[in-house]
């Protein structure tokens, strides 16, 4: 129903909303939001005051006799005898002799002048042997000359300004930042499924795991001899012998390496002074501390600046 984009309510529906266009559901959907967020808010009181503005400018009307004054100049295509119609009936059942008319696009662009000359010279051509397509392009060369004859109405003197007059207070507030648990959820929610069927393939790929173990559980516990007990004894040694044997290793590959390159001497050093090693540490904290921070700003915080500017909408 809203074309939303960053969860806020896009351009046309807030125009809508503006013009009373929109459903009593989505009206109240749109208040709600509007209420709760001030860049939604300040670009719905500039559009107000561009309507406003709109609204009170003088309005033109044709005169009493404009359409009496066009039709006059529309010319109806003459109706050809029955025997030629029936003529043309039976010629255009032949496909050799089927007749390619013009169309209304050509017609207007020959009348405008603005078709290329090649194009133009074959339309020209194609007139002086069609009499449909001939009383056709006489309608539409009256037509557009009694439009051009019409009065063209400008905008009065001041409309540019006094627009961009009522754009100006709410275009120079600085935009309201939102809280970090807003923009956390904003941005999460880029990320969720769009139609039911991915939601139905993620609860599928989430059950699967669960289902093929509780199956491998059957198996195993529907043994008479295998008790949950003897399951769970038998993993925790093999767990802790699997332990063991990673921490001495890695305990002696460790000793290994420091007396390999030489670090026995800072190992002892750090050993021994437990200040330095604490004064390591908070160091260390503080510069991931400021990495973590330099992420933050270039990768999740890098937002761009959304210009400040009126569009009407097509």
């Amino acid at each position: 129903m809203n074309d939303v984009r960053n969860n806020h309510p896009s351009t046309d529906r807030l125009q809508a909303f503006l013009d009373g266009s929109v459903p009593s559901r989505e009206r109240r959907r749109l208040e709600a939001h509007v209420t709760t967020c001030a860049q939604c808010s300040d670009e719905l009181a500039t559009w107000r005051v561009l309507f406003e503005d709109l609204d009170g400018l003088r309005s033109h009307r044709p005169s009493a006799d404009f359409q009496a004054r066009v039709m006059s100049g529309v010319q109806l295509p003459v109706r050809l005898p029955l025997a030629a119609r029936v003529k043309a009936t039976l010629a255009a059942l032949r496909p050799a002799s089927r007749p390619v008319h013009l169309g209304a696009g050509v017609l207007q662009d020959l009348a405008d002048g603005v078709l290329v000359a090649r194009e133009a010279q074959r339309a020209q051509a194609h007139l002086g042997g069609c009499v449909a397509c001939s009383a056709d392009f006489q309608g539409w060369t009256t037509v557009l000359a009694r439009l051009s004859e019409l009065d063209r109405f400008d905008p009065m003197d001041g409309f540019a300004d006094r627009v961009i007059a009522g754009l100006t207070p709410a275009a120079s507030r600085a935009p309201v930042r939102q809280p970090g648990w807003a923009r956390a959820l904003a941005s999460a929610r880029r990320f969720l499924p769009r139609s039911r069927r991915a939601w139905a393939a993620i609860a599928g790929a989430a059950v699967t795991p669960a289902v093929t173990f509780g199956l491998v559980l059957f198996a195993v516990f529907s043994h008479p001899t295998l008790t949950p007990q003897a399951l769970v004894s038998f993993t925790y040694w093999q767990f802790t012998d699997l332990f063991a044997a990673a921490w001495n290793g890695l305990l002696a590959t460790g000793l290994a390496a420091t007396g390999v390159t030489g670090l026995d001497g800072f190992v002892d050093l750090i050993v021994g002074s437990p200040l330095l090693a604490a004064t390591g540490v908070a160091i260390y904290a503080a510069g991931s501390g400021l990495a973590l921070r330099v992420l933050y700003k270039n990768l999740i915080d890098s937002r761009s600046i959304r210009p400040r500017y009126a569009s009407v909408a097509s």
